[in-house]
């Protein structure tokens, strides 16, 4: 890796401003897409989160997302496909800012070299409120394996600055460290979030841990904000697998639930033993 960290390293702190300049962002909706760490990600979630992972996950995968808020499932949903480096995804909102909200991705992800991948994404927002209407996002991402017990995640997403009352929009940065720990048992990651209009002053931190008790079973936690936190569990069985994720935030609540079903073509290990 060292070969590598050297040049990222660079990359990073000529991306990252010092200063605070004009904030012009677009902010990608919540809804059906739960958190998932762009250093450790490993599955479909690679589609939203770091396509990088496409070129190291490349079995084939097909998942469903349906979302339960203000005592309503469904009204929000998402389908993904995923295989060989290659992705597409579809979502769809119910009431985004009082508005339907149809969003498309297309995703591929290739091996650079040992333990080290990149990816390209394509986001198109067919139908959305506003500045959302007819929006396109070009995004890339990085990502760095080389030790399975240290990874690193990098995602730059609206890369192509779509303009909003005739400024260019900003450029979102994803900056991810993640570490396993008691032989992969655990998996500890810390994220970075910021604009290209931010300093690290004003970034948003994450904190989450992947935590596999038993076989076929994984739980998700993660910090997002000091008010604001996901957990979520899921299961192996077979070819297929089950879960959800839900958002709390304090004071506000529950602030929605997203719950998964979907099927791999090569089984991963399950709750129940395989023949």
């Amino acid at each position: 890796m060292r070969e590598f960290l050297g040049p990222f390293i660079i990359l990073v702190i000529a991306i990252i401003p010092v200063e605070v300049s004009a904030v012009n962002r677009i902010a990608i909706p919540e809804g059906t897409h739960y958190f998932r760490s762009a250093a450790t990600i490993s599955g479909p979630e690679a589609l939203w989160v770091n396509p990088a992972a496409l070129g190291d996950y490349r079995d084939i995968t097909v998942q469903w997302i349906g979302e339960y808020r203000e005592r309503r499932y469904g009204r929000d949903w998402a389908f993904n496909i995923t295989g060989e480096g290659l992705g597409i995804g579809y979502r769809h909102l119910g009431a985004f800012e009082d508005h339907d909200y149809d969003e498309y991705i297309i995703a591929v992800g290739e091996k650079l070299g040992h333990g080290v991948f990149w990816g390209g994404s394509y986001r198109y927002v067919k139908d959305g409120p506003g500045l959302y209407d007819k929006r396109h996002f070009w995004n890339i991402g990085f990502l760095f394996r080389q030790n399975p017990r240290f990874m690193l995640g990098l995602s730059l997403s609206n890369l192509n600055r779509g303009k909003v009352d005739g400024e260019r929009s900003d450029i979102e940065q994803l900056y991810s460290l993640g570490i396993g720990m008691m032989d992969n048992l655990l998996l500890f990651s810390a994220e970075i979030s910021l604009s290209s209009g931010q300093s690290l002053s004003s970034a948003e931190y994450s904190y989450s841990l992947d935590v596999f008790p038993a076989r076929g079973i994984t739980l998700y936690g993660c910090f997002r904000k000091a008010d604001t936190f996901e957990i979520g569990l899921r299961f192996n069985v077979g070819s297929y697998f089950i879960g959800g994720q839900g958002r709390f935030e304090s004071g506000a609540g529950h602030r929605g639930t997203s719950t998964f079903i979907g099927y791999t073509r090569n089984p991963e290990s399950s709750v129940i033993a395989g023949r």
